[in-house]
C-alpha cells in the first residue's frame, strides 16, 4: 500500500511539473489568438444550431 501512495505521489509530482514547464513556455513563445471567444461562441452552441436549422 506504501509502495503505491509513492507512486501516486511520483506521478502527481510528474504532471505539475510537465505542466509547469508548458506554462513557462507558452509564456516565453505566445501565439496570437486565431479565435475570439466572441466568434467562437456565435459558431458553436445549441442555441445557434437551433436558430440554423429554423433559418433563424
Amino acid at each position: 500500500m506504501n509502495n503505491m501512495t509513492e507512486l501516486i505521489d511520483k506521478l502527481k509530482k510528474g504532471a505539475v511539473n510537465r505542466c509547469r514547464e508548458r506554462v513557462i513556455e507558452a509564456r516565453q513563445n505566445p501565439k496570437e489568438k486565431s479565435v475570439t471567444t466572441n466568434n467562437c461562441r456565435q459558431n458553436h452552441g445549441l442555441t445557434l444550431q437551433s436558430k440554423k436549422m429554423r433559418g433563424l
